[in-house]
């Protein structure tokens, strides 16, 4: 897949696997995302997003490093969520189901 396909946050992403940016130790200055396909607005942007859910993390001398348990945090309530957007439709079919059944409606 080319780098334009893949989005903002999934580049981000990698570029912080691959220079092993897991804790402050051996987190990356913001010149290391130099070479993505985006704009740097747009790489402030997604970087500030995923600060927001603390699944990307800033040193005090503004470098970067990528949060594992925070993102693990983050994707299984994206998955919850999810989860309930579909189940909802379901249990509520079935409620009427057995209303239908019940009450011969």
């Amino acid at each position: 897949m080319s780098n334009i396909q893949k989005s903002a946050a999934k580049q981000v992403l990698e570029v912080l696997h691959e220079h092993k940016a897991y804790s402050s130790a051996s987190a990356i200055p913001v010149a290391s995302f130099k070479d993505l396909k985006f704009s740097s607005n747009i790489i402030a942007y997604t970087l500030a997003n995923l600060m927001e859910s603390n699944s990307v993390r800033r040193t005090e001398d503004d470098r970067y490093w990528f949060s594992q348990k925070d993102w693990d945090r983050l994707s299984k309530s994206v998955r919850r969520g999810f989860m309930g957007i579909l189940l909802i439709p379901v249990i509520a079919g079935v409620i009427l189901l057995l209303l239908k059944y019940v009450f011969k409606w």
